[in-house]
């Protein structure tokens, strides 16, 4: 997953961080015919808002984000629309896959706006991606079961409070080729979070957030959903 792109036409299309969505079908495991497996109005309606931080990318508006200039109020005003046709277009794609799915992309509202009206990319605008579906196994090894360390970035499959997660992070200065001194910062990292709970299986991907955050969200969200 790309760092943090703060453009406006990243914002006006969806896209931030994560692509609202598309492409995390990949790596999913795939449910066939299980008579048990959850039907399809029963995976949950995922929510506006995970909490006052995290809201999604449809229900951004000037007043959660901040922005004030008509061109960011456009743009917020845009890429709310489209996340929802982004939302709907991958919630089918996965469900033609594994039967029922639920997606949304949440953002930290606050974060995005600031960058927005500063044009500060340093800012650690995190992002999440939540996907629901019927419950088939949930190993997180998006990129591959091996641990790999190459070229200042870092990849491992680990577990965080009990789920299984894959981390990559980059340890080195990109301007100074130097590592990091002391904690990597949340913008360096990407995350993928994994969790079962009454039957579904939930999956939460993420960029510009530290990897004790993700797994805290994945827990919000299963006790908010299932």
């Amino acid at each position: 997953m790309p760092i943090a792109r703060s453009t406006l036409a990243g914002i006006s299309t969806g896209i931030v961080l994560l692509a609202g969505a598309a492409g995390f079908g990949i790596g999913l495991p795939k449910v066939i015919d299980e008579p048990d497996a959850v039907a399809a109005g029963e995976v949950p309606t995922l929510p506006d808002r995970l909490d006052d931080r995290m809201i999604s990318l449809s229900a951004l508006t000037p007043e959660n984000t901040g922005v004030s200039t008509a061109e960011l109020v456009t743009a917020i005003s845009e890429g709310a629309i489209n996340s929802v046709e982004s939302d709907d277009e991958t919630t089918a794609a996965l469900a033609d896959i594994y039967g029922a799915a639920s997606v949304r992309t949440y953002i930290d509202a606050a974060a995005l706006g600031q960058t927005m009206e500063t044009q500060d990319g340093s800012i650690a605008t995190g992002q999440l991606v939540v996907t629901v579906i019927p419950d088939g196994g949930l190993a997180a090894l998006p990129r591959g079961p091996y641990v790999v360390d190459s070229s200042g970035v870092k990849y491992e499959p680990t577990e965080i409070d009990g789920h299984p997660c894959a981390v990559s992070e980059i340890y080195v200065d990109q301007q100074t080729g130097q590592p990091i001194e002391g904690d990597i910062p949340a913008i360096n990292y990407s995350v993928e979070c994994r969790g079962q709970s009454n039957g579904l299986g939930y999956v939460v991907s993420s960029a510009a957030m530290l990897p004790e955050e993700v797994a805290a969200y994945l827990e919000l969200v299963m006790e908010q959903t299932s």
